[in-house]
């Protein structure tokens, strides 16, 4: 192939099950899927391990999610009971792997409603605490008006500050 192809397959010429492979150097394109309304189902050992449902709803560990991405672990996982759960324990993991260790790297979820003419943004990161020890704070940011701010931090040794961004005590407001 040297600069564009589609191949298709066909389960019967009545329109049946259809799924494309189309590969376009020139628009820098790589496209696999289903034709038809049928769902995408990414298969190993014979068991769907990711399903994409025609309608774009993603299930990793789940075939029929009802939601835009839904995860579904069936291994059992036991209480912490004061124990760090190992990345094995996770269902999912968030990770910033940056080439130098600094203050403030983070892995951060964001929650977005754009309503229109309005962007509104909320963050859930950890973030860490220094270049030089493993201290890792969880932190809140919610947006208002435009301007996100923090307004909740953990500190990776346990101190909770509410409107403030260094806590010194185990609970400061």
């Amino acid at each position: 192939i040297q600069d564009s192809a589609i191949i298709y397959a066909q389960t019967a010429s009545s329109g049946g099950l259809e799924a494309k492979w189309h590969l376009d150097n020139s628009a820098q394109l790589m496209e696999f899927g289903t034709v038809t309304t049928d769902n995408l189902a990414l298969v190993t050992n014979n068991t769907p391990k990711l399903t994409i449902l025609s309608g774009g709803d993603i299930g990793i560990g789940n075939s029929s999610p009802n939601c835009k991405l839904a995860i579904k672990d069936t291994a059992e996982h036991t209480a912490y009971a004061g124990i760090t759960p190992s990345v094995g324990s996770c269902m999912l993991q968030l990770y910033n792997n940056p080439p130098n260790e600094t203050a403030n790297d983070h892995a951060t979820m964001q929650f977005g409603v754009n309503g229109g003419s309005h962007n509104r943004v909320n963050t859930i990161s950890a973030v860490a605490e220094s270049a030089g020890n493993r201290k890792l704070a969880f932190t809140f940011c919610t947006d208002e008006a435009g301007s996100r701010t923090e307004k909740l931090r953990i500190t990776g040794d346990g101190k909770i500050g509410i409107g403030t961004v260094s806590p010194d005590q185990n609970l400061e407001l």
